[in-house]
């Protein structure tokens, strides 16, 4: 029944939309429409920038890390209200923040590279404030470590989505996108299998986030910040694995150009609306959108 449905909405989106491209060389089988955006600037105190690099749904309002920062920030799903939490301005590295309610309500965010060369997973206690950081058993070398991270409740396993193709250590080749499963055990992550992607052929991967379907299964989305483009597919946890090939979706463009370059964050707010949160523009080629929260529906 999923992947009929998955189909269904692949055959719809191409006879509306075409094989449109998201104009960095990706074929799409739509665009995302805007429902909304606002600048972090406008909704946080004036003490600089919001590189934002994550974010998550929790009780109807948007969690929202940076990597320039460790406080985490508070919106609502309007975006018109928001406070940070505690924490100071200051390089974080997290990369990706994720929700868990089983078995005890936790925040998570995941840290690119920490001590060793290892990605690193930091929990937040009911205050905000950091109550463990603990290493990964994956090791990088360079400035492309972990960039993603989700939880899923049924079987109580974080999800981290390595930003290069094959977490830099294989086929390095667009295409190559892997999630890892970890279990927590003593005071680290373990890896307990490694998930391949379907043959998109990103660039990078940014983040990735899950929701729980009636069925037992899950939708999965997975998010790349170079080829301007979101990847919906298909997730099962028993046994634990990534169905393809899914569906790929654009953003709305302007004057046929790419607004939309640096989108580091991916949540669901049901199974056809999406919050994401976008990093500093850093593509002078007519990109605009940085430093902001925005709300996009399935087409």
């Amino acid at each position: 029944m999923q992947a009929r449905h998955w189909l269904v909405v692949a055959l719809v989106s191409f006879a509306a939309c075409g094989d449109g491209r998201t104009g960095r060389g990706i074929a799409t089988d739509g665009t995302l429409t805007l429902l909304r955006e606002k600048n972090l600037s406008e909704l946080l105190p004036a003490t600089g920038r919001y590189e934002a690099s994550g974010v998550a749904l929790r009780d109807g309002a948007l969690l929202v890390a940076f990597d320039n920062r460790t406080q985490v920030a508070e919106v609502d799903l309007a975006l018109s209200t928001a406070k940070l939490g505690p924490g100071a301005k200051s390089a974080s590295q997290y990369e990706g923040i994720t929700i868990a309610a089983r078995p005890l309500p936790r925040v998570y965010l995941v840290r690119e590279i920490g001590a060793g060369g290892r990605g690193e997973i930091v929990t937040l206690d009911d205050l905000g404030n950091v109550a463990a950081t603990e290493p990964t058993d994956i090791a990088f070398s360079g400035n492309k470590g972990l960039e993603g991270i989700a939880w899923l409740d049924d079987v109580e396993r974080l999800l981290v989505l390595c930003e290069a193709s094959a977490c830099g250590a294989g086929d390095r080749r667009a295409g190559h996108g892997l999630v890892t499963a970890l279990r927590h055990e003593g005071t680290s992550w373990v890896t307990e299998a490694s998930l391949p992607l379907p043959d998109v052929r990103f660039d990078d991967y940014s983040d990735l986030a899950v929701l729980p379907e009636a069925d037992g299964t899950h939708r999965i989305a997975v998010l790349s910040q170079e080829s301007a483009a979101l990847w919906l597919g298909t997730l099962t946890t028993r046994p634990l694995a990534i169905l393809g090939p899914g569906v790929v979706y654009g953003f709305p463009k302007a004057a046929d150009r790419v607004q939309y370059c640096s989108l580091e964050g991916v949540t669901f707010i049901d199974a056809r609306t999406f919050a994401m949160a976008s990093d500093r523009v850093e593509d002078a080629a007519g990109c605009t959108k940085g430093e902001a929260l925005h709300v996009f529906a399935l087409p």
